[in-house]
């Protein structure tokens, strides 16, 4: 559930910026191809690390049968012109996400100036349909594989990545906002979007 506190409610939006611009930053490095990348055992300190953290949270990608989270605002120009198909600004500026982790399905309704954007994932693929029209376009349908993807890890965090990660790494020990964490890397299978 959403902080009804001011304080509480700007330190959970500090850290979901904090999510978006660290994936914003790994977007535009260089980082190893998951397709090249060699399968690794995970390391037991950085693994039951991810395991405690998602037992803390209460397992939600495990023990809930669905949770629906509803997003409204505007996207900065500077979003819209670096990830123009993913940001979609035509039709996602409100969107009401539907959950359903055992069933591994996600249901999005997004609005906008353009109107409706529906699109439902499974694990199978994506349908994208814009104004009650299908839309087939690979661009798309693999924005919105990628969209939903991600979400997934937004909102489910490491129970999500408990589940679907492996090859596990300690990458280091540092501080984030004055706490202290530990920064691990893994490999999704499958990954994020169509990949």
């Amino acid at each position: 559930m959403f902080p009804t506190n001011g304080t509480a409610r700007m330190g959970c939006m500090r850290g979901i910026l904090a999510i978006f611009g660290f994936i914003f930053m790994v977007s535009c490095t260089t980082l190893p191809r998951p397709e090249v990348a060699a399968e690794t055992d995970s390391d037991l300190t950085a693994l039951a690390l991810l395991k405690r953290s998602s037992e803390t949270a209460g397992r939600p990608w495990q023990r809930l049968t669905s949770v629906t989270v509803d997003y409204e605002g505007n996207w900065s120009n500077l979003a819209k012109s670096l990830q123009p198909a993913l940001v979609d600004a035509g039709f996602r500026q409100a969107s009401s996400e539907t959950y359903q982790p055992g069933e591994k399905r996600v249901l999005q309704i997004h609005r906008g100036p353009a109107g409706e954007k529906r699109v439902r994932r499974t694990p199978t693929g994506v349908m994208v349909r814009r104004n009650g029209v299908t839309d087939d376009s690979a661009e798309s349908r693999e924005a919105a594989a990628l969209v939903a993807d991600a979400y997934i890890v937004f909102t489910f965090g490491s129970s999500v990545l408990y589940e679907r990660g492996s090859s596990w790494q300690i990458l280091e020990q540092g501080s984030l906002a004055g706490e202290s964490c530990t920064l691990l890397a893994g490999t999704m299978r499958p990954g994020f979007g169509m990949s």
